[in-house]
């Protein structure tokens, strides 16, 4: 009722039995290169983190929103201007990557542009909504495949060149946004640092991940409490604490590592989500 409504709204809900009456596009996932159908369809059990669904024409509405000055298109004052620049401004800086962290939004530069963005997963769709203030630009993207990250990320790089000429420098190192994504331009070192530093087991709630050398390689895997280990990632360093999945279908993807204030390695961070080093 506070944001839905005065945006007009039409076909958003924050309950399946508010957005699934309209025309829905189901999940899919994907095994043995085969799409499926998700079923049941599993909401989120938070508003705040995948609970709203809502249709192409909601999402850039409310990116025009936030394009904006804050009022609705009957000039009714939702937000004030300031407010929503604050949203915009980094609080912190994403730490061993290049990205900074508003409220709400993730910050980064792509050449010369400053763009604002979010992404989120749920039940087999996959979405990116990007803003870019000083080019009164916005990009809306849906899909509904849990491989759909990696169209969507094509999509918004090739937008930013081809309307703007962005294109991001080498090395830059990506955050994760609410979604996967590859490194866009990215060249190990010549000279590996020395591996001993990041071996060890790495713990958070749901699984472990194992940070091992075999074979002359650094590999991460990623190891649930239940189930079955994850394939084995292969990375190569090409910053400070920054590496990149170099083999199989993760290629691609970036890992950071993060020290603690003594300098030791004590975290690290794969797909967004970090585990603490056991020790």
């Amino acid at each position: 009722a506070l944001l839905l409504t005065p945006l007009g709204h039409a076909h958003a809900g924050s309950t399946p039995g508010e957005f699934m009456v309209n025309r829905f596009a189901a999940g899919h996932g994907v095994r043995n290169d085969a799409a499926f159908l998700q079923r049941p369809f599993s909401p989120s059990v938070s508003v705040t983190a995948g609970g709203v669904g809502l249709c192409i024409a909601d999402l850039l509405a409310y990116a025009k929103f936030h394009l904006g000055d804050g009022t609705n298109d009957k000039g009714e004052r939702i937000l004030g201007r300031a407010s929503l620049e604050m949203m915009r401004t980094t609080q912190l800086h994403k730490q061993s990557t290049d990205d900074d962290i508003g409220i709400a939004w993730h910050l980064r530069n792509v050449g010369p542009l400053r763009v604002a963005a979010h992404g989120g997963t749920l039940s087999g769709h996959i979405l990116l909504l990007e803003i870019v203030p000083e080019k009164n630009f916005a990009i809306g993207i849906l899909t509904n495949s849990i491989n759909g990250w990696r169209l969507i990320q094509d999509v918004e790089r090739e937008a930013l060149k081809s309307y703007h000429g962005a294109t991001f420098p080498k090395n830059y190192a990506i955050a994760h946004r609410g979604l996967v994504e590859t490194l866009p331009n990215v060249e190990p070192l010549a000279k590996q640092p020395d591996a001993a530093q990041y071996v060890g087991r790495y713990l958070r709630p749901m699984n472990a991940v194992s940070v091992r050398v075999e074979g002359g390689k650094l590999i991460v895997q990623e190891i649930p409490n239940t189930g079955e280990p994850r394939p084995v990632m292969p990375i190569a360093f090409y910053g400070p604490d920054r590496a990149v999945v170099t083999e199989g279908n993760d290629k691609g993807q970036g890992i950071e590592f993060v020290r603690d204030a003594s300098g030791r390695v004590n975290w690290i961070r794969v797909v967004g989500r970090v585990a603490v080093h056991e020790r």
